[in-house]
C-alpha cells in the first residue's frame, strides 16, 4: 500500500478506492459484471467469514474449504442478491448454511 505525503509525524495510508465504497455499491457493480467490485467484497469479508467457519470446525483445511464454497455461492447466486439484508449478514447465512451441510 503507498502513502501519501507526511502529515504530522506518521504518514497516511493510500485507501483504495474500494475500501471507502460501500457494500451497497460494490455489490450493485459486481452484479453489473465488475470484476473488481467482486474482488473488494471477497478481501473485505474473507477473513472474518474465514474466522467464523474456523471457531465452528476448529480445523483450518475444512474452514478454507468451506469458506471458499461461501465465496463460490456468492459468485455464482449474486445476480439474486435483492439487498433486503446487508451483503455482511448474507454471507454470514450462506456459510452457516454450508456449515449444516458439512455436519450432515
Amino acid at each position: 500500500m503507498g502513502t501519501l505525503p507526511v502529515v504530522g509525524t506518521a504518514p497516511l495510508p493510500v485507501v483504495p478506492v474500494a475500501d471507502r465504497d460501500s457494500d451497497a455499491d460494490l455489490v450493485r457493480r459486481a452484479q453489473c459484471g465488475e470484476r473488481e467490485a467482486l474482488v473488494a467484497l471477497y478481501r473485505r469479508y474473507v477473513s472474518e467469514i474465514f474466522g467464523y467457519i474456523y471457531r465452528q470446525l476448529g480445523d483450518v483445511d475444512e474452514a478454507e474449504d468451506v469458506t471458499s464454497e461461501t465465496f463460490l455461492r456468492l459468485v455464482t447466486a449474486l445476480g439474486g442478491f435483492d439487498q433486503r439484508a446487508s451483503i455482511r449478514t448474507w454471507l454470514y447465512a450462506v456459510a452457516r448454511n454450508q456449515l449444516r451441510d458439512r455436519w450432515r
